[in-house]
């Protein structure tokens, strides 16, 4: 689920009889269709999955499940797709992420607007509400083999390239206060600069990003 460009569907779909990958963007399909003639590739959003219940042995995502409104929906249609003894696999950005380019825009004194993530209680909350309306009906609601939030570190040379890294997440950018326009095509070349030197730096001067990722591990 959120196959994008596919790269991740080309590697399940060599170990296994039957792969589908899913995307909300028809742009990201056609480049995985390409990439990957054996899998089956479906425009569709993880909110309303256009799949029979107890479709597939095991679901994976990663870094994509962050970008929808409702935890609660998103963990009811990934119980229904999945058949039982079935596995899921899930990497979901949480709150928390990108705290240095918070911190630096306010410092500069520049507003950013990155999409919104829901936090890892949240998550947590809609597995158990969800797990409470499967038990009340007498059916099996998945086992957690593992909840765990993970900092991830990346580094860059330049503010440039990370603020392009943020946006081919689909995490959106800086905006102006004013304007509400993406920074990276309002902003004057002293405002990027403002928020470069603001930016804090590790030893070898380059610029951290850090990622707060829940890691979900579910059985059926």
């Amino acid at each position: 689920i959120g196959c994008g460009t596919g790269r991740h569907t080309a590697y399940l779909s060599a170990r296994s009889a039957v792969s589908v990958g899913v995307d909300i963007a028809p742009g990201m399909l056609r480049v995985a269709q390409q990439r990957d003639k054996k899998s089956h590739f479906v425009l569709a959003d993880a909110q309303r999955l256009p799949f029979n219940a107890n479709t597939f042995s095991k679901v994976f995502s990663s870094m994509a499940l962050q970008w929808c409104d409702n935890p609660k929906q998103v963990i009811k249609e990934l119980y229904r797709v999945t058949q039982p003894n079935g596995q899921l696999v899930l990497s979901i950005m949480v709150d928390g992420s990108f705290s240095q380019l918070r911190q630096a825009c306010r410092r500069a004194g520049l507003a950013m607007h990155v999409n919104q993530q829901a936090s890892a209680d949240d998550w947590q909350t809609a597995l158990d509400e969800v797990a409470d309306e499967i038990t009340s009906l007498s059916a099996p609601f998945f086992t957690v083999a593992q909840a765990q939030v993970i900092c991830y570190d990346d580094y860059f040379d330049d503010i440039w390239s990370l603020l392009r890294s943020i946006k081919q997440v689909g995490a959106g950018g800086i905006n102006d206060k004013t304007t509400q326009k993406q920074a990276t095509h309002s902003f004057s070349r002293r405002d990027i600069q403002r928020l470069a030197a603001c930016y804090p730096k590790d030893s070898d001067g380059r610029l951290p990003l850090s990622y707060q990722v829940l890691r979900l591990e579910l059985n059926k």
